[in-house]
Protein backbone atom coordinates (compact mmCIF):
# COMPACT_ATOMS: atom_id res chain seq x y z
CA UNK A 1 0.00 0.00 0.00
CA UNK A 2 2.56 2.60 -0.93
CA UNK A 3 -0.16 5.15 -1.69
CA UNK A 4 -2.64 4.50 0.91
CA UNK A 5 -1.91 8.07 2.84
CA UNK A 6 -2.66 9.82 -1.18
CA UNK A 7 -5.70 8.01 -0.99
CA UNK A 8 -6.87 8.59 2.25
CA UNK A 9 -5.97 12.63 2.01
CA UNK A 10 -8.48 12.16 -1.31
CA UNK A 11 -10.74 10.25 -0.12
CA UNK A 12 -11.18 13.52 2.96
CA UNK A 13 -10.97 15.43 1.01
CA UNK A 14 -13.90 14.50 -1.01
CA UNK A 15 -16.09 13.33 1.93
CA UNK A 16 -15.77 17.61 3.31
CA UNK A 17 -16.65 18.93 -0.11
CA UNK A 18 -19.43 16.20 0.27
CA UNK A 19 -20.54 17.56 3.28
CA UNK A 20 -20.06 21.29 2.54
CA UNK A 21 -22.24 20.99 -0.44
CA UNK A 22 -25.36 19.18 1.47
CA UNK A 23 -24.82 21.60 4.31
CA UNK A 24 -25.21 24.89 1.76
CA UNK A 25 -28.16 22.72 0.30
CA UNK A 26 -30.06 22.41 3.33
CA UNK A 27 -29.41 25.82 4.35
CA UNK A 28 -30.44 27.61 1.70
CA UNK A 29 -33.80 25.51 1.35
CA UNK A 30 -32.45 23.45 -1.72
CA UNK A 31 -34.69 20.67 -0.68
CA UNK A 32 -37.43 22.51 0.19
CA UNK A 33 -37.74 24.32 -3.30
CA UNK A 34 -37.11 20.55 -4.89
CA UNK A 35 -39.76 18.70 -2.98
CA UNK A 36 -42.46 21.17 -4.32
CA UNK A 37 -41.09 21.57 -7.77
CA UNK A 38 -41.49 17.53 -7.81
CA UNK A 39 -44.97 17.46 -6.72
CA UNK A 40 -46.07 19.94 -8.75
CA UNK A 41 -44.52 18.55 -12.04
CA UNK A 42 -46.07 15.10 -10.39
CA UNK A 43 -49.17 16.70 -10.15
CA UNK A 44 -49.22 17.82 -13.97
CA UNK A 45 -48.35 14.48 -15.02
CA UNK A 46 -51.09 12.65 -13.51
CA UNK A 47 -53.73 15.27 -15.05
CA UNK A 48 -56.13 14.74 -17.14
CA UNK A 49 -54.40 17.71 -19.17
CA UNK A 50 -50.84 16.00 -19.90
Amino acid sequence: MKFLDWYLKIAFGSALIGASMEFFMIKTGFYDKVTILESGKMAWENSLEA
